[in-house]
């Protein structure tokens, strides 16, 4: 399949900045008539989510709860297993092979008199496949994160006997290990578990220290593949001793660091806390902490495509007529609020960004206030990126043909992002077709692109079958990491692409991953495979190129006297960056050199200019660039600037 024109996008409008939230898309909640806790949500690879929690069906025994939804909201299923006493799962995500793994506490299946931290694994139709407990008599215990582990295997996190313990188990539920660690503690609360990039898993949670200071504090626990201790911080926030810390929710960062989200209360004012945002380096060293006042918690913490985090959490007010309001944050790279909203009557637990860009929470609804009773709920934003791609047709003949396109783009950020755009194909039924192209380009604040005319060729060699072409703006080559996600379906052959007998039609699971087989790491990751002789090839008649294209960005714009150009080249080429008046006369040159591919800057000092417009205009010249509009290697792009003194 080929693509033309896939980002000639052309900017219809100044950069402006934005400091709101995203609209709400939709929020869901599921009255069952009794007594509910949602604790988590993930997303899954269709669009879709995972939810967890614990049902009180029966008065005062809780049951562990699943709940798959689709893109909507819509329940896809929904499972509950429980006993004569009171069960219950903390955590789940969707596994590399489709499965879902989670954990929690259970009563009723333990073999002793108190709680079992157990580890349950269920098909992708959430049906049970197996389940594991281990148990200390000497006191309640309970899985509070289950993660997969590259490679296929599962790692959970919790409290065994009054300490924290790691445990390790095969993709079928063998134990590979279980390490439980002694420290100079006598209670700790043990919250959540992240494998990193080499290999190990960096955990968090409350330390309770016995050493005279009688501290609750935050800490870290750096451990290698084996379990074993590397290194272990807390953290007093600011070196404040009378402070005590919690943390919830750790990641690893994309440089290799950590960031951790927690709250802090103050010695002698329990009402008093604020929630607490901490950055450190790979061995646990401060890079800066963020206090965000309450009094809430943040509970839960994940790191965006451009760098920065999302947050939730629960913000309370004892004194107003609502006690708790979800609480959403959005913060930069460095964990300065950009945005933030409440919702009234609930208490946010968990936060993830879903396949299309969008950010979705998950927790209580209260019924009535102060809460009694709550009901499951869920709540999901607007991506930051919205991407909207209509096509002219959606049915091609069995012998190919072309489907022409529009494309727009816009976006709520406040600061400028360079990103990862690429193009996709998958083919119903699980058969995915590698990226087609993947280019960086910048996104400039509140500013909207635009193009007509874009097309996707499908060649005759190309089964016939509902496919679902999609462009990404986020991390490549994860097809999970975007802050926009534009896409449409199209049927190649007899059976049109609206006809319920196409296969797949309908199927909520059919869509497989847009990657060549093969394309999968050896580790259950996304990424090329170095043993695949086409790891560096197109599929047979499919090519991309509209990817090969140049992008070319003012900012500020208007501005008084100083713009920086930033000029975007998918290849090496002859460039030469002029600004012209509105008589056509040129009155800067900022480049007429060589220039390497890449994302490049230029100063525009307009300090001698006049107020008025002015064109800025970018003129490429190579070989290897393919150009759809004209039968050349030359590409010109146009940016208006206004000058305002």
């Amino acid at each position: 399949m080929r693509t033309t024109g896939i980002l000639i996008f052309l900017v219809v409008l100044a950069a402006s900045v934005h400091s709101q939230p995203p609209d709400t898309l939709w929020t869901r909640t599921w009255d069952r008539g009794s007594e509910e806790q949602a604790r988590c949500i993930n997303p899954t690879r269709d669009g879709g989510f995972i939810l967890c929690g614990s049902t009180n069906d029966t008065p005062g025994i809780w049951a562990s709860w699943l709940m798959r939804v689709d893109q909507s909201g819509e329940t896809v299923w929904e499972q509950s297993w429980g006993g004569e006493l009171s069960d219950g799962f903390s955590y789940v995500e969707q596994t590399s092979s489709g499965d879902f793994i989670g954990g929690g506490g259970t009563w009723s299946y333990s073999p002793n008199t108190t709680f079992a931290a157990h580890v349950t694994r269920v098909s992708a139709n959430g049906n049970l496949l197996w389940s594991a407990q281990v148990s200390n008599p000497l006191g309640d215990d309970g899985t509070s994160c289950v993660r997969e582990v590259p490679g296929g295997d599962v790692i959970a996190y919790g409290l065994l006997g009054g300490r924290p313990f790691l445990w390790r188990l095969g993709p079928d539920g063998e134990q590979r290990w279980l390490e439980q660690y002694e420290f100079d503690v006598w209670a700790t609360w043990n919250l959540f578990v992240e494998p990193t990039s080499d290999g190990g898993f960096i955990c968090t949670g409350l330390f309770y220290f016995d050493d005279g200071t009688g501290d609750d504090k935050l800490y870290l626990l750096k451990t290698d593949g084996n379990g074993q201790v590397e290194w272990m911080n807390r953290y007093p926030p600011l070196g404040v001793e009378n402070v005590y810390s919690k943390g919830y929710c750790v990641r690893e960062c994309t440089d290799g660091g950590f960031v951790v989200s927690g709250r802090n209360m103050y010695e002698n004012v329990p009402e008093i806390y604020d929630s607490y945002l901490l950055r450190t380096d790979f061995a646990g060293n401060i890079l800066w902490e963020q206090f965000y006042p309450g009094p809430f918690d943040a509970r839960c913490v994940q790191e965006m495509p451009d760098g920065g985090f999302i947050l939730t959490g629960t913000l309370r007010d004892s004194d107003g007529p609502i006690y708790d309001y979800y609480w959403i944050g959005r913060t930069d790279s460095e964990g300065e609020l950009l945005w933030e909203t409440t919702y009234p009557n609930g208490q946010g637990y968990s936060i993830c960004q879903s396949r299309d860009g969008g950010i979705a929470i998950t927790g209580e609804r209260f019924r009535d206030n102060p809460h009694n009773s709550a009901d499951f709920y869920m709540l999901k934003l607007e991506p930051e990126v919205a991407l909207n791609l209509v096509p002219e047709i959606t049915l091609v003949p069995t012998e190919g043909g072309i489907i022409t396109y529009s494309g727009s783009m816009t976006n709520i950020l406040t600061h400028e992002t360079t990103l990862n755009l690429w193009a996709s194909v998958i083919r119903s039924g699980g058969t995915g077709l590698r990226p087609l192209q993947n280019i960086p380009i910048t996104l400039l604040p509140g500013e909207p692109i635009t193009a007509d005319n874009l097309t996707l060729t499908i060649p005759a060699s190309a089964p016939d079958g509902l496919y679902r072409y999609e462009i990404h703006v986020g991390n490549y080559p994860d097809p999970m990491a975007n802050m926009g996600l534009g896409a449409f379906t199209f049927w190649k052959g007899e059976v049109g692409v609206d006809d319920p007998s196409g296969p797949g039609y309908g199927d909520p699971g059919a869509w497989g991953d847009p990657w060549w087989p093969g394309l999968w790491g050896g580790d259950g990751s996304y990424g090329y495979d170095p043993d695949n002789p086409n790891r560096d090839s197109p599929h047979p008649g499919f090519s991309e190129t509209g990817l090969h294209v140049v992008t070319l960005h003012a900012y500020p714009n208007p501005f008084n006297a100083v713009s920086t150009i930033t000029l975007t080249l998918p290849q090496p080429g002859d460039v030469a960056v002029s600004v012209y008046n509105t008589l056509g006369q040129e009155v800067a040159l900022l480049n007429d050199a060589t220039l390497p591919a890449g994302t490049h800057s230029f100063t525009l000092d307009a300090s001698d200019m006049a107020s008025g417009l002015y064109f800025v205009r970018a003129t490429v010249q190579d070989t290897r660039l393919e150009v759809s509009s004209r039968a050349t290697n030359r590409m010109d792009q146009i940016q208006k600037i206004v000058v305002v003194k």
